[in-house]
């Protein structure tokens, strides 16, 4: 019997944005929020920090350490860095080992503007990382949903994304 199937399936939502980095988690509400940032050791490849502390190494490191923003105007400009990104803040949440992941289903939020390739790239990376139940969402309309907006209704409603790109 497959010991994955007795497991609860972990409902992920994923913001990778140009600024922030958002994760939640179902029944959690919002894990982590911090920059969209990611500092590497040169010689190793080894990161040495995400976040926040990788953000405050901007501009005060180093040659031997890469301090790198893996998203230019809500796009994956650097896909490794990243996945690298994703993956170590995802292995440093409690509860979401590799194995969680195989099992989790994950909304990846994109703005709207992006392309099938680009959607693509994102269906991609949650692949890489042991996603196999992912789902790519507009922020504008992930951002309704969010704020009890019914999308289906025929009734207007306004909603501003500002972004951080």
């Amino acid at each position: 019997m497959n010991s994955s199937a007795n497991k609860e399936k972990i409902g992920l939502g994923i913001d990778l944005g140009t600024a922030n980095l958002l994760v939640y988690q179902d029944k959690k509400g919002i894990i982590f929020n911090e920059p969209s940032v990611i500092a590497f050791d040169r010689e190793s490849g080894k990161v040495v920090a995400a976040g926040i502390d990788a953000h405050r190494m901007l501009g005060k490191v180093h040659s031997k350490i890469a301090v790198i923003k893996p998203l230019r105007s809500g796009v994956i400009s650097d896909m490794r860095a990243a996945k690298s990104l994703l993956t170590y803040v995802l292995s440093k949440i409690d509860n979401l080992s590799a194995k969680a992941m195989e099992t989790s289903t994950c909304v990846i939020c994109c703005p709207s503007e992006v392309t099938k390739i680009e959607r693509d790239v994102m269906i991609d990376l949650a692949s890489k990382m042991s996603i196999t139940d992912a789902f790519i969402e507009e922020e504008i309309k992930a951002g309704a949903l969010g704020a009890g907006i019914d999308i289906f209704k025929s009734k207007g409603a306004m909603i501003v994304d500002i972004g951080g790109g």
